[in-house]
Protein backbone atom coordinates (compact mmCIF):
# COMPACT_ATOMS: atom_id res chain seq x y z
CA UNK A 1 0.00 0.00 0.00
CA UNK A 2 1.06 3.52 -0.57
CA UNK A 3 2.31 5.56 2.23
CA UNK A 4 0.59 8.47 3.40
CA UNK A 5 1.69 11.59 4.67
CA UNK A 6 3.54 14.90 1.77
CA UNK A 7 4.16 15.66 0.21
CA UNK A 8 37.22 34.17 13.96
CA UNK A 9 38.75 33.11 16.58
CA UNK A 10 38.00 29.23 17.15
CA UNK A 11 39.52 26.92 19.45
CA UNK A 12 39.45 23.20 19.85
CA UNK A 13 24.81 30.71 30.63
CA UNK A 14 21.38 32.47 30.78
CA UNK A 15 20.30 35.45 29.38
CA UNK A 16 18.45 38.06 31.12
CA UNK A 17 15.06 37.09 29.34
CA UNK A 18 16.03 33.00 31.10
CA UNK A 19 16.07 34.87 34.20
CA UNK A 20 13.23 36.51 34.44
CA UNK A 21 11.46 33.43 33.27
CA UNK A 22 13.19 31.32 35.84
CA UNK A 23 12.08 33.75 38.28
CA UNK A 24 8.75 33.99 37.33
CA UNK A 25 8.21 29.51 37.03
CA UNK A 26 9.67 29.65 40.89
CA UNK A 27 7.05 31.79 42.01
CA UNK A 28 4.26 29.83 40.72
CA UNK A 29 3.00 26.86 42.25
CA UNK A 30 3.61 23.37 40.45
CA UNK A 31 0.02 23.68 39.05
CA UNK A 32 0.81 27.21 37.67
CA UNK A 33 4.36 26.51 36.20
CA UNK A 34 2.99 23.36 34.25
CA UNK A 35 0.43 25.94 32.53
CA UNK A 36 3.32 28.09 31.44
CA UNK A 37 3.17 28.64 27.56
CA UNK A 38 6.66 27.40 26.42
CA UNK A 39 8.56 28.89 23.69
CA UNK A 40 8.75 27.09 20.90
CA UNK A 41 12.06 25.63 19.81
CA UNK A 42 14.67 26.87 17.61
CA UNK A 43 15.62 24.38 14.73
CA UNK A 44 19.09 24.66 13.27
CA UNK A 45 19.40 22.05 10.18
CA UNK A 46 22.79 21.36 9.00
CA UNK A 47 23.83 19.92 5.93
CA UNK A 48 26.98 18.65 5.24
CA UNK A 49 28.62 18.45 0.97
CA UNK A 50 29.40 15.17 -0.59
CA UNK A 51 30.05 13.34 3.06
CA UNK A 52 29.00 9.81 3.40
CA UNK A 53 28.15 7.58 5.96
CA UNK A 54 31.41 6.03 5.60
CA UNK A 55 33.63 9.15 6.16
CA UNK A 56 33.07 9.98 9.91
CA UNK A 57 33.45 8.02 13.06
CA UNK A 58 29.82 8.03 14.19
CA UNK A 59 29.21 4.68 12.03
CA UNK A 60 32.22 2.77 12.84
CA UNK A 61 30.81 -0.16 10.82
CA UNK A 62 31.91 1.68 8.05
CA UNK A 63 35.15 2.23 9.42
CA UNK A 64 37.12 -0.76 10.46
CA UNK A 65 40.24 0.34 10.81
CA UNK A 66 39.35 3.95 12.69
CA UNK A 67 40.92 5.99 9.74
CA UNK A 68 38.82 8.97 9.91
CA UNK A 69 39.53 11.68 11.82
CA UNK A 70 37.64 13.28 15.39
CA UNK A 71 34.79 15.50 14.68
CA UNK A 72 34.76 16.85 18.37
CA UNK A 73 31.21 19.09 17.38
CA UNK A 74 29.48 15.97 15.58
CA UNK A 75 30.61 13.28 18.33
CA UNK A 76 29.52 15.56 21.52
CA UNK A 77 26.40 15.97 19.81
CA UNK A 78 25.94 11.97 19.19
CA UNK A 79 26.42 11.27 22.81
CA UNK A 80 23.44 13.81 23.70
CA UNK A 81 21.44 12.75 20.93
CA UNK A 82 20.39 10.44 18.52
CA UNK A 83 22.36 9.28 15.36
CA UNK A 84 20.10 7.16 12.66
CA UNK A 85 21.34 3.94 11.49
CA UNK A 86 19.56 3.89 8.59
CA UNK A 87 19.16 7.31 6.75
CA UNK A 88 19.03 7.47 2.84
CA UNK A 89 19.19 10.47 0.46
CA UNK A 90 19.96 10.66 -3.06
CA UNK A 91 23.68 9.78 -4.77
CA UNK A 92 24.15 13.63 -5.62
CA UNK A 93 23.25 16.94 -4.48
CA UNK A 94 21.02 19.01 -6.27
CA UNK A 95 17.88 16.29 -6.13
CA UNK A 96 18.79 15.60 -2.39
CA UNK A 97 18.66 19.78 -1.68
CA UNK A 98 15.18 19.20 -3.50
CA UNK A 99 13.82 16.80 -1.60
CA UNK A 100 15.06 18.23 1.87
CA UNK A 101 12.79 21.44 1.54
CA UNK A 102 9.55 20.04 -1.00
CA UNK A 103 9.32 16.97 0.90
CA UNK A 104 8.42 15.44 -1.72
CA UNK A 105 10.32 12.61 -4.19
CA UNK A 106 12.21 13.91 -7.38
CA UNK A 107 9.84 12.82 -9.49
CA UNK A 108 6.91 15.29 -8.35
CA UNK A 109 9.68 18.02 -6.95
CA UNK A 110 10.61 17.88 -10.44
CA UNK A 111 14.74 17.99 -9.23
CA UNK A 112 15.51 14.99 -10.98
CA UNK A 113 18.66 15.34 -11.40
CA UNK A 114 21.93 17.79 -10.64
CA UNK A 115 21.94 20.78 -11.60
CA UNK A 116 17.89 21.12 -12.13
CA UNK A 117 15.76 24.38 -10.86
CA UNK A 118 13.08 23.69 -8.63
CA UNK A 119 9.94 24.61 -10.67
CA UNK A 120 8.95 28.20 -9.81
CA UNK A 121 5.55 27.14 -8.05
CA UNK A 122 7.28 24.83 -5.52
CA UNK A 123 6.25 25.49 -1.92
CA UNK A 124 9.74 25.31 -0.20
CA UNK A 125 10.08 24.60 3.80
CA UNK A 126 10.55 27.86 4.35
CA UNK A 127 7.31 28.88 2.71
CA UNK A 128 5.14 26.63 4.06
CA UNK A 129 6.36 27.55 7.48
CA UNK A 130 5.07 30.62 6.86
CA UNK A 131 1.84 29.71 5.67
CA UNK A 132 1.05 27.11 8.55
CA UNK A 133 3.43 27.79 12.02
CA UNK A 134 0.69 29.14 14.24
CA UNK A 135 4.57 29.80 15.77
CA UNK A 136 5.91 32.69 13.36
CA UNK A 137 9.26 31.46 12.82
CA UNK A 138 11.86 33.72 11.06
CA UNK A 139 13.41 31.86 8.33
CA UNK A 140 16.74 31.64 6.16
CA UNK A 141 19.01 29.21 4.05
CA UNK A 142 22.49 30.09 4.22
CA UNK A 143 25.38 28.42 2.21
CA UNK A 144 25.22 25.89 -0.66
CA UNK A 145 22.08 26.67 -2.85
CA UNK A 146 22.43 24.76 -6.23
CA UNK A 147 18.45 24.89 -6.91
CA UNK A 148 18.34 27.93 -9.43
CA UNK A 149 18.75 31.78 -9.82
CA UNK A 150 16.53 34.31 -8.45
CA UNK A 151 13.80 31.85 -6.97
CA UNK A 152 13.72 32.76 -3.62
CA UNK A 153 10.59 35.09 -3.49
CA UNK A 154 8.87 32.45 -5.83
CA UNK A 155 9.11 29.67 -3.44
CA UNK A 156 8.76 31.77 0.23
CA UNK A 157 12.50 32.15 0.80
CA UNK A 158 12.58 35.10 2.60
CA UNK A 159 16.70 35.15 3.49
CA UNK A 160 19.39 34.37 1.60
CA UNK A 161 23.08 34.19 2.25
CA UNK A 162 25.57 31.75 0.10
CA UNK A 163 27.26 30.48 -2.88
CA UNK A 164 24.02 29.86 -5.98
CA UNK A 165 25.70 26.64 -7.64
CA UNK A 166 27.61 23.54 -7.24
CA UNK A 167 30.81 24.65 -5.85
CA UNK A 168 33.62 27.38 -5.19
CA UNK A 169 36.52 27.13 -7.25
CA UNK A 170 38.59 28.72 -4.55
CA UNK A 171 36.99 28.42 -0.66
CA UNK A 172 39.11 31.62 0.01
CA UNK A 173 37.78 33.41 -2.89
CA UNK A 174 34.32 33.22 -4.15
CA UNK A 175 31.31 34.83 -5.15
CA UNK A 176 28.58 35.20 -2.61
CA UNK A 177 24.69 35.61 -3.30
CA UNK A 178 22.71 37.68 -1.32
CA UNK A 179 18.74 38.20 -0.99
CA UNK A 180 16.76 40.16 1.13
CA UNK A 181 13.68 42.05 0.44
CA UNK A 182 13.13 40.62 -3.18
CA UNK A 183 16.58 42.09 -4.16
CA UNK A 184 19.41 39.99 -5.23
CA UNK A 185 22.95 40.82 -5.06
CA UNK A 186 26.15 39.61 -5.51
CA UNK A 187 29.95 40.27 -3.75
CA UNK A 188 33.26 38.36 -3.91
CA UNK A 189 34.27 36.90 -0.84
CA UNK A 190 38.18 36.71 0.77
CA UNK A 191 37.06 35.17 3.77
CA UNK A 192 37.19 30.58 4.11
CA UNK A 193 33.94 29.83 2.91
CA UNK A 194 33.55 27.24 6.34
CA UNK A 195 33.84 30.68 8.46
CA UNK A 196 32.05 33.06 6.54
CA UNK A 197 28.94 31.03 6.60
CA UNK A 198 28.96 30.59 10.15
CA UNK A 199 29.37 34.02 10.79
CA UNK A 200 26.67 35.03 8.19
CA UNK A 201 24.98 32.50 10.71
CA UNK A 202 25.58 33.88 13.18
CA UNK A 203 24.33 37.01 12.39
CA UNK A 204 21.15 36.40 10.95
CA UNK A 205 20.62 34.85 14.48
CA UNK A 206 21.13 37.92 16.03
CA UNK A 207 18.90 39.66 14.23
CA UNK A 208 16.02 37.59 15.10
CA UNK A 209 17.16 38.03 18.61
CA UNK A 210 17.44 41.89 18.51
CA UNK A 211 14.01 42.52 16.85
CA UNK A 212 12.51 39.77 19.11
CA UNK A 213 13.51 37.92 21.61
CA UNK A 214 10.36 35.42 21.51
CA UNK A 215 10.72 34.97 18.09
CA UNK A 216 11.59 30.93 17.00
CA UNK A 217 13.92 30.78 14.06
CA UNK A 218 14.21 28.45 11.56
CA UNK A 219 17.98 28.15 9.71
CA UNK A 220 18.72 25.91 7.03
CA UNK A 221 22.60 25.99 6.90
CA UNK A 222 24.08 24.42 3.87
CA UNK A 223 27.87 23.83 4.59
CA UNK A 224 29.47 23.58 1.53
CA UNK A 225 32.09 21.56 2.67
CA UNK A 226 33.64 19.10 2.46
CA UNK A 227 32.43 19.54 -1.21
CA UNK A 228 35.75 19.49 -3.41
CA UNK A 229 36.61 22.85 -6.03
CA UNK A 230 35.70 20.71 -8.86
CA UNK A 231 32.38 18.75 -9.27
CA UNK A 232 33.52 15.66 -7.57
CA UNK A 233 37.17 16.50 -6.46
CA UNK A 234 40.44 19.37 -5.87
CA UNK A 235 40.83 19.73 -2.00
CA UNK A 236 42.21 22.81 -0.14
CA UNK A 237 44.10 23.16 3.10
CA UNK A 238 41.89 24.90 5.69
CA UNK A 239 43.22 27.71 7.59
CA UNK A 240 45.52 25.88 10.38
CA UNK A 241 43.30 27.21 13.53
CA UNK A 242 40.10 25.20 12.23
CA UNK A 243 41.63 21.45 12.27
CA UNK A 244 43.72 19.31 14.47
CA UNK A 245 47.49 18.78 12.76
CA UNK A 246 48.09 15.92 15.25
CA UNK A 247 45.21 14.36 13.47
CA UNK A 248 46.34 14.81 10.34
CA UNK A 249 50.18 14.86 10.35
CA UNK A 250 50.47 14.30 6.69
CA UNK A 251 49.51 17.72 5.53
CA UNK A 252 50.48 19.83 8.78
CA UNK A 253 53.48 21.09 6.69
CA UNK A 254 51.35 22.30 3.83
CA UNK A 255 50.96 26.12 3.22
CA UNK A 256 47.22 27.39 3.23
CA UNK A 257 47.78 28.90 0.45
CA UNK A 258 44.79 28.06 -1.93
CA UNK A 259 46.21 25.27 -3.66
CA UNK A 260 43.98 22.06 -4.84
CA UNK A 261 44.77 18.69 -4.14
CA UNK A 262 43.70 15.81 -6.35
CA UNK A 263 42.12 12.86 -4.48
CA UNK A 264 44.06 13.70 -1.47
CA UNK A 265 41.96 11.77 1.58
CA UNK A 266 44.00 13.74 4.64
CA UNK A 267 42.72 17.39 3.15
CA UNK A 268 39.24 16.09 2.67
CA UNK A 269 39.13 14.84 6.17
CA UNK A 270 41.11 19.04 7.26
CA UNK A 271 37.90 20.32 5.08
CA UNK A 272 35.53 18.27 7.27
CA UNK A 273 37.29 18.48 10.51
CA UNK A 274 37.46 22.51 9.90
CA UNK A 275 33.48 22.05 9.15
CA UNK A 276 33.32 20.98 12.64
CA UNK A 277 35.12 23.39 14.40
CA UNK A 278 33.10 25.83 13.18
CA UNK A 279 29.83 24.07 13.83
CA UNK A 280 31.37 24.19 17.28
CA UNK A 281 31.78 27.57 17.21
CA UNK A 282 28.07 28.34 15.94
CA UNK A 283 26.64 26.38 19.13
CA UNK A 284 29.39 28.16 21.65
CA UNK A 285 27.63 31.22 20.26
CA UNK A 286 24.17 29.66 20.83
CA UNK A 287 25.12 29.10 24.35
CA UNK A 288 26.77 32.44 24.65
CA UNK A 289 23.15 34.31 23.86
CA UNK A 290 21.44 31.63 26.03
CA UNK A 291 19.99 29.52 22.73
CA UNK A 292 21.12 26.51 22.97
CA UNK A 293 19.02 24.36 25.25
CA UNK A 294 15.87 25.37 23.10
CA UNK A 295 17.44 25.02 19.90
CA UNK A 296 16.84 21.91 18.39
CA UNK A 297 20.10 20.56 15.70
CA UNK A 298 19.84 18.16 13.04
CA UNK A 299 22.34 17.50 11.26
CA UNK A 300 22.56 15.38 7.93
CA UNK A 301 25.05 14.67 4.59
CA UNK A 302 23.70 14.80 1.01
CA UNK A 303 25.20 11.51 -0.39
CA UNK A 304 27.79 9.67 -0.49
CA UNK A 305 31.19 10.07 -0.73
CA UNK A 306 33.06 11.22 -3.37
CA UNK A 307 35.06 8.31 -5.12
CA UNK A 308 38.45 10.22 -5.37
CA UNK A 309 37.85 10.31 -1.23
CA UNK A 310 36.48 7.59 -0.64
CA UNK A 311 38.89 5.03 1.55
CA UNK A 312 39.68 1.59 0.35
CA UNK A 313 38.17 -0.26 3.31
CA UNK A 314 34.65 1.01 4.06
CA UNK A 315 33.41 -2.32 5.23
CA UNK A 316 29.95 -4.08 4.54
CA UNK A 317 29.26 -1.06 1.94
CA UNK A 318 29.29 -0.87 -1.91
CA UNK A 319 29.32 2.43 -3.94
CA UNK A 320 30.04 6.53 -3.70
CA UNK A 321 28.87 9.37 -4.80
CA UNK A 322 26.50 9.11 -8.42
CA UNK A 323 25.63 5.23 -7.37
CA UNK A 324 22.60 4.04 -6.36
CA UNK A 325 24.13 1.51 -4.43
CA UNK A 326 24.19 1.97 -0.81
CA UNK A 327 27.17 4.19 -0.43
CA UNK A 328 26.18 6.49 -2.95
CA UNK A 329 22.80 7.21 -0.75
CA UNK A 330 23.09 5.71 2.60
CA UNK A 331 24.13 9.29 4.88
CA UNK A 332 24.95 10.66 8.23
CA UNK A 333 21.53 11.65 10.08
CA UNK A 334 21.62 13.09 14.18
CA UNK A 335 19.82 14.95 15.68
CA UNK A 336 20.28 16.72 19.54
CA UNK A 337 18.98 19.59 21.85
CA UNK A 338 15.27 20.67 22.13
CA UNK A 339 12.70 17.60 22.37
CA UNK A 340 15.37 14.98 21.96
CA UNK A 341 14.77 13.03 25.38
CA UNK A 342 17.35 10.01 24.11
CA UNK A 343 21.19 10.61 24.76
CA UNK A 344 23.72 8.76 23.13
CA UNK A 345 21.29 6.64 21.33
CA UNK A 346 21.30 4.98 17.90
CA UNK A 347 17.84 4.83 16.01
CA UNK A 348 17.47 1.81 13.42
CA UNK A 349 14.05 3.37 11.49
CA UNK A 350 14.27 4.02 7.92
CA UNK A 351 14.37 7.61 7.16
CA UNK A 352 14.66 9.42 3.72
CA UNK A 353 16.01 12.95 2.65
CA UNK A 354 12.09 14.01 2.23
CA UNK A 355 11.65 13.14 6.07
CA UNK A 356 13.43 16.40 7.08
CA UNK A 357 10.14 18.37 5.88
CA UNK A 358 7.63 17.01 8.14
CA UNK A 359 10.13 16.60 10.72
CA UNK A 360 11.14 20.76 10.57
CA UNK A 361 7.23 21.34 9.82
CA UNK A 362 6.17 19.06 12.71
CA UNK A 363 8.70 20.80 15.30
CA UNK A 364 7.33 24.32 14.52
CA UNK A 365 3.76 22.74 15.85
CA UNK A 366 2.30 22.76 11.44
CA UNK A 367 -0.07 20.35 10.72
CA UNK A 368 1.58 17.78 8.68
CA UNK A 369 -1.60 15.78 7.79
CA UNK A 370 -2.43 14.93 3.83
CA UNK A 371 1.29 14.75 3.23
CA UNK A 372 1.93 12.15 0.74
CA UNK A 373 6.50 11.62 0.59
CA UNK A 374 7.57 12.65 4.45
CA UNK A 375 6.95 11.48 7.61
CA UNK A 376 8.40 13.15 10.54
CA UNK A 377 11.00 11.85 12.60
CA UNK A 378 9.82 13.81 15.66
CA UNK A 379 8.56 10.57 17.50
CA UNK A 380 11.71 8.72 17.33
CA UNK A 381 13.26 11.60 19.53
CA UNK A 382 11.98 10.21 22.74
CA UNK A 383 11.19 6.45 22.05
CA UNK A 384 13.38 3.95 20.29
CA UNK A 385 10.46 2.10 18.99
CA UNK A 386 8.21 4.64 17.79
CA UNK A 387 6.32 4.26 14.21
CA UNK A 388 5.76 7.38 12.23
CA UNK A 389 4.16 5.26 8.90
CA UNK A 390 7.20 5.17 6.76
CA UNK A 391 7.53 1.53 5.57
CA UNK A 392 9.66 2.43 2.42
CA UNK A 393 12.29 4.81 1.33
CA UNK A 394 12.24 5.94 -1.92
CA UNK A 395 14.81 7.84 -4.37
CA UNK A 396 15.51 8.14 -7.69
CA UNK A 397 17.73 9.95 -10.15
CA UNK A 398 17.04 10.72 -13.69
CA UNK A 399 20.18 12.08 -16.24
CA UNK A 400 18.80 14.33 -19.24
CA UNK A 401 19.37 11.91 -21.35
CA UNK A 402 16.58 9.92 -20.06
CA UNK A 403 18.25 6.91 -21.83
CA UNK A 404 17.24 3.63 -19.66
CA UNK A 405 20.71 2.61 -18.86
CA UNK A 406 21.84 5.60 -17.04
CA UNK A 407 18.24 5.93 -15.52
CA UNK A 408 17.81 4.88 -11.96
CA UNK A 409 15.78 4.78 -8.82
CA UNK A 410 15.35 2.40 -5.22
CA UNK A 411 13.11 1.29 -3.19
CA UNK A 412 14.47 0.28 0.17
CA UNK A 413 11.69 -1.73 3.03
CA UNK A 414 11.68 -1.22 6.81
CA UNK A 415 12.67 -4.89 7.22
CA UNK A 416 16.11 -4.34 4.57
CA UNK A 417 14.81 -4.88 1.23
CA UNK A 418 15.89 -3.51 -1.70
CA UNK A 419 14.34 -3.04 -5.15
CA UNK A 420 16.38 -0.99 -7.43
CA UNK A 421 16.57 -0.40 -11.60
CA UNK A 422 20.19 0.80 -12.51
CA UNK A 423 22.53 0.18 -15.47
CA UNK A 424 19.20 -0.71 -17.27
CA UNK A 425 18.69 -3.62 -15.74
CA UNK A 426 16.19 -5.12 -11.86
CA UNK A 427 18.24 -5.67 -8.58
CA UNK A 428 16.83 -6.65 -5.84
CA UNK A 429 18.76 -7.46 -2.26
CA UNK A 430 18.24 -8.88 0.84
CA UNK A 431 20.65 -5.67 2.94
CA UNK A 432 20.13 -7.81 6.24
CA UNK A 433 22.10 -10.52 4.59
CA UNK A 434 23.77 -8.50 1.88
CA UNK A 435 24.52 -5.22 2.62
CA UNK A 436 27.54 -4.70 0.26
CA UNK A 437 24.69 -5.63 -2.55
CA UNK A 438 26.37 -8.81 -3.89
CA UNK A 439 23.92 -10.91 -4.40
CA UNK A 440 21.55 -10.15 -6.72
CA UNK A 441 18.17 -12.04 -6.05
CA UNK A 442 15.96 -10.43 -8.81
CA UNK A 443 13.82 -12.83 -10.10
CA UNK A 444 11.87 -12.05 -13.61
CA UNK A 445 9.30 -15.15 -13.23
CA UNK A 446 8.66 -15.81 -10.03
CA UNK A 447 9.17 -13.06 -7.75
CA UNK A 448 9.16 -13.68 -4.13
CA UNK A 449 6.18 -12.14 -2.37
CA UNK A 450 8.20 -9.35 -0.72
CA UNK A 451 10.15 -8.45 -4.53
CA UNK A 452 6.41 -8.16 -5.77
CA UNK A 453 4.97 -6.07 -3.05
CA UNK A 454 7.99 -3.77 -3.83
CA UNK A 455 7.48 -3.70 -7.16
CA UNK A 456 3.82 -2.68 -6.66
CA UNK A 457 4.64 0.20 -4.94
CA UNK A 458 7.26 1.61 -7.74
CA UNK A 459 4.51 1.02 -10.19
CA UNK A 460 1.81 2.95 -8.10
CA UNK A 461 4.71 5.55 -7.48
CA UNK A 462 5.07 6.07 -11.24
CA UNK A 463 1.04 5.81 -11.70
CA UNK A 464 0.67 8.99 -9.35
CA UNK A 465 -0.50 12.12 -11.25
CA UNK A 466 2.24 14.11 -9.88
CA UNK A 467 5.14 12.10 -11.44
CA UNK A 468 5.76 14.54 -14.03
CA UNK A 469 10.05 14.52 -13.63
CA UNK A 470 10.20 10.55 -13.13
CA UNK A 471 12.29 7.80 -15.46
CA UNK A 472 9.83 4.64 -14.26
CA UNK A 473 10.73 1.60 -16.84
Amino acid sequence: MLERGVRQNTKWGLTVLGLLALAACTKDSPEEASRQPTRPPNILFVLADDLGIDSTRLYPLYDPKGENVPLPTLEALAAQGVVFDNARATPLCSPTRGMILSGRYPQANGVNYVSVDFPADTVSLHGYLAQHSPNHYATAAIGKWHLGHDLFQAIGVPFYEGMINSHVTDYFKWPETIYRDGVTTEQEVTEYATTHLVNRSIEFIDGVRAKDPAQPWFLYLAFNAPHGTAPNDGFQVPPKNLWNQQDIPSIADRPVDGKVFKGDIPVYHAITQAMDTELGRLLAHLDAIGERDNTLIIFMGDNGTPAAVQRKDIGPLRGTKWDIQDGGIRVPLLVAGAGVKRHGEREPALVVATDMFATVVDVAGADTAGMTDTFSIKPFFAAAHAKNGRDYAFTLLCPPTRAPIKDMYTLVSRDNHKLTWDKGGWQFYDLGNDPAEMNNLFAAGKPSPVQAAMKAEIEVLAARADNTHGCFH
